[in-house]
C-alpha cells in the first residue's frame, strides 16, 4: 500500500518518526504539499491512517496531557514559580522525612501537575487580580509536566534561586491587572526574581529548614501551559459530586488525583478554541445540526446517496473538523467477524479486527477514534459484526467486549460512520431491520437540499396551534433520556461533554421550546408533538390486516426519534451559548421531518413488499398513501415523500 496524505492524497511525504504500538508499526508523516501531519498504522492484516486533529482541550494541552503518567494537584500561594518552571517543597527536617510532603518525593519525570493558586496570594502590591481570587477563593490556573526531581540542601537551593528569573509575559491577563514593575522586582519590567518572592512570602517557613540535615525537593518543569480561563474549585466539586469516592482534591501541598478529575479541570480551563467554532460551523446548516444530534443521541450514522454525492468527503470533513480520529475501510463481501472484530489466528494468537483496533486506540490514547466504512452495503455487516452487533446499541455497553483473553470497555462515545450507494439495489436488503435501527439512516442528497416552503410552515404552525394532549403508549421518558447520562469522563467529555452537561442542568425545561409561530403563545412540548404524529400514523396502520400485523410505530422506535429531538435541543443551546431561547418553525419542522424520515419511516419498509404482492390498488398501498397525505398536511415533505415511495412498492433507505 502506497502511503498517501489522508488530507490531500499527496505522496510527497516526510517521515518524522516511527515507533511500535502493540501489534502495529506506526509511522508519523508530514505532508510536504498541505503541511498536515498524520500517523500511518501498519499491522499484519490491517493498515490505516489517523490524522492528528484538534482536541477539546486544545492542541498544546493535548500534546502534554495525553502523554502524562499520573496527575497531581499543587496548592500554592503564588504563580511565579510556575512561570519559572519550578516547584519546591521541604523534604527532610533534621534528617527525618516529612510525611506531609511525601507525594512530592514520589513525583517522577512524565507526571503532570495541575496548579491551584489560593486566595492567600492576593496582597497589596502583588499585582494579582484581587477580584479573581476573592470571588473564587482560589483557582486552577495552569498545567505542567515534571522534568527532573532532586533533593538538595538549603544552601544549594538558595544558590539556584539567585540566578532564577521568571518571565511574567506568559502569565495570562485574567490573572494579572498589570505586570510587576521594575521598581518592585529590581529585575526588569517583565521579570521577577524568584529568590525575592521566595524570601518575602516564605520567610517564616524557610527559617525552619536552615538547620543541619534539612533538605528540600527541587522540581524542574519541562513544559508549562496556562489555562485560558480560571477554574473554580467549587465548579469541579459540583461536576464530580456523583462519583462514589469523595477523596479531597485540595488537601496537602501536593495531591494525586484520578485522570477523570484531571480532565474535567482541563476541559474547563483550556477548551479548544476550535471546539465551539467547529460545532458552530457544523450546525450553521440544519443537516449538520441533525447529523450531530443523531450522534449525540447514541446512534451510529449511515449516509445513503448516489455515487459522487460527497458522502465520504462529508464524513471525513466532519470528523477532522471536530478533532475525532478515525479508521477508514471500504466494505468487502468477504468480511467475517475475524476482519471486523478479530479472532485467533492459526498460531493461536489473537488478532484485532479494525473495529477492535479503533476501540483499543481510543482507550489507550484517551482520545476518540471512530470507524468509517465506505460502501457499507458491499459487506454482509449483519454477520461480520459478530459479538459487536450488540454493542452498536450504547445502552448495552455497560458490559465489556470480550476480545480473546481480554475484556475491553467500549466507550459510550464510540461510533461507526458509514456510507451506502443507493444505486446498488441488489445489495440493499443485506441490512436487516435490527442493524438499521442501530444507525441513523440518512437520505443524504434529500436532506442536504431540503428546504420547507412557506406553505409547509403555515401548515405546521396551524397544527401545533391546536395540539391535543397525547401520550406515547408505554413510553418511559426517564428510560429514553437515560442515554444522556450513561457516559462519564473521560468517555463523553472528549467530544460532546458540554452538550451532556447542558442536559443534566436543564432537565426540567429541556422538553419545552418557545415557537415563533402565530397563535402559539405557550412553549411547545416536544414529547406531545411527537406523540400526536405517531398517534395519527398508528391510527392508519391499525386498519391494515396482514400476517405480520399489527405493523405500527412501537414505543422504542418513537423513543429514538424523541432522543434525537432532545439532543438537537441541547446541542443548539450549547452552540448558541444560551442565546437560542426560541426556534423558528422552519428549524423545528426540518428537525421533526428528519426524525420521522430517518427513525420511523424505515421501520415500515416491510410494507413495501406487501404493496408489490397486492398491487398499487391494494390495502397496503392505500394505507401508506393516506399516511403520506397526513404527513404532508403537517408540512413534513421529506417524510411524506418516503412514505409515498413505500406506497408504490419501493424500499426506502
Amino acid at each position: 500500500m502506497m502511503v498517501k496524505c489522508p488530507f490531500c492524497n499527496s505522496e510527497d511525504l516526510t517521515l518524522i518518526s516511527s515507533w511500535k504500538y502493540g501489534a502495529f508499526d506506526v509511522y508519523r508523516y508530514k505532508c510536504n504539499k498541505c503541511g498536515n501531519k498524520f500517523n500511518y498504522y501498519k499491522g499484519e492484516n490491517i493498515e490505516f491512517y489517523i490524522p492528528k486533529s484538534n482536541m477539546v482541550i486544545g492542541d498544546n494541552y493535548a500534546e502534554l496531557t495525553y502523554d502524562c503518567n499520573r496527575f497531581f494537584v499543587e496548592k500554592s500561594r503564588e504563580p511565579y514559580h510556575i512561570s519559572c518552571k519550578l516547584m519546591w517543597s521541604p523534604a527532610r527536617k533534621a534528617g527525618k522525612i516529612l510525611p506531609v510532603y511525601v507525594n512530592v518525593g514520589a513525583l517522577k519525570p512524565g507526571d503532570c501537575v495541575i496548579h491551584y493558586v489560593t486566595q492567600e496570594d492576593t496582597e497589596e502590591n502583588s499585582g494579582l487580580k484581587k477580584s479573581v481570587n476573592k470571588r473564587r477563593g482560589g483557582s486552577f490556573v495552569a498545567i505542567s509536566k515534571v522534568g527532573k526531581v532532586e533533593e538538595i540542601d538549603y544552601e544549594q537551593f538558595r544558590e539556584r534561586l539567585e540566578s532564577l528569573r521568571c518571565d511574567l509575559r506568559n502569565i495570562p491577563s485574567w490573572l494579572y491587572e498589570f505586570p510587576l514593575s521594575s521598581e518592585s522586582t529590581e529585575v526588569g519590567p517583565n521579570e521577577v526574581s524568584y529568590l525575592e518572592v521566595w524570601e518575602k512570602k516564605y520567610k517564616k517557613f524557610i527559617d525552619k529548614y536552615k538547620q543541619n540535615n534539612s533538605t528540600l525537593f527541587y522540581i524542574e518543569l519541562d513544559r508549562v501551559y496556562w489555562f485560558s480561563q480560571p477554574v473554580e474549585l467549587k465548579t469541579i466539586v459540583e461536576k464530580i459530586s456523583a462519583v462514589m469516592y469523595r477523596a479531597p482534591i485540595i488537601a496537602a501541598y501536593l495531591n494525586p488525583i484520578c485522570t477523570d478529575w484531571a480532565f474535567q479541570i482541563l476541559r474547563l480551563g483550556c477548551p479548544s478554541p476550535g471546539l465551539f467554532e467547529s460545532l458552530g460551523k457544523y450546525t450553521n446548516d440544519l443537516i449538520e445540526l441533525a447529523v450531530l444530534a443523531s450522534l449525540i443521541a447514541g446512534k451510529s450514522l449511515l449516509l445513503v446517496g448516489p455515487p459522487g454525492s460527497g458522502k465520504t468527503s462529508y464524513i471525513r470533513d466532519l470528523l477532522e473538523g471536530l478533532g475525532i480520529d478515525y479508521v477508514i475501510r471500504t466494505g468487502n463481501p468477504e468480511w467475517t467477524a475475524f476482519d471486523v472484530v478479530g479472532g485467533f489466528d492459526l498460531q493461536g494468537r489473537w488478532r484485532d479486527g479494525f473495529i477492535t483496533a479503533a476501540i483499543r486506540m481510543s482507550l489507550e490514547s484517551r482520545r476518540p477514534a471512530w470507524v468509517v466504512i465506505d460502501e457499507l452495503n458491499r459487506s454482509n455487516l449483519d454477520l461480520a459484526l459478530g459479538e459487536y452487533f450488540t454493542f452498536l446499541d450504547v445502552e448495552h455497553r455497560n458490559k465489556p467486549l470480550k476480545v480473546g483473553d481480554e475484556e475491553l470497555k467500549v466507550p459510550y462515545s464510540f461510533r461507526i460512520l458509514a456510507t451506502m450507494n443507493s444505486f446498488d439495489r441488489s445489495l440493499l436488503q443485506k441490512l436487516g431491520f435490527a442493524l438499521r435501527r442501530r444507525f441513523t439512516v440518512v437520505d443524504f442528497t434529500q436532506f442536504r437540499n431540503l428546504s420547507h416552503s412557506e406553505e409547509d410552515v403555515e401548515k405546521f404552525c396551524e397544527h401545533i396551534a391546536n395540539l391535543p394532549q397525547r401520550e406515547l403508549q408505554v413510553f418511559d421518558l426517564e428510560q429514553a433520556l437515560r442515554i444522556f447520562e450513561l457516559a462519564e469522563p473521560l468517555d463523553y467529555a472528549v467530544i460532546f461533554g458540554e452538550v451532556y452537561d447542558w442536559f443534566s442542568e436543564n432537565k426540567g425545561s429541556m422538553l419545552k421550546i418557545q415557537m415563533e409561530c402565530p397563535h402559539v403563545a405557550s412553549p411547545l412540548d416536544l414529547k406531545n408533538l411527537l406523540a400526536c404524529i405517531v398517534d395519527e400514523v398508528n391510527g392508519e396502520l391499525r386498519r391494515y390486516n396482514c400476517e405480520v400485523c399489527p405493523v405500527e410505530i412501537t414505543p422504542g422506535i418513537a423513543a429514538d426519534a424523541f432522543k434525537f429531538l432532545v439532543a438537537a435541543r441541547a446541542l443548539d443551546a450549547v452552540v448558541s451559548r444560551g442565546a437560542s431561547q426560541s426556534w423558528s418553525p422552519k428549524k423545528l419542522l426540518y428537525l421533526l421531518d428528519f426524525a420521522i424520515a430517518t427513525y420511523i419511516v424505515p421501520q415500515l419498509d416491510v410494507l413495501a413488499g406487501y404493496v408489490q404482492v397486492e398491487g398499487y390498488n391494494g390495502q397496503a398501498a392505500r394505507i401508506l398513501g393516506e399516511i403520506s397525505k397526513k404527513l404532508r398536511g403537517w408540512g413534513l415533505r421529506a417524510s411524506a415523500k418516503l412514505m409515498e415511495k413505500l406506497s408504490q412498492g419501493f424500499n426506502v433507505p
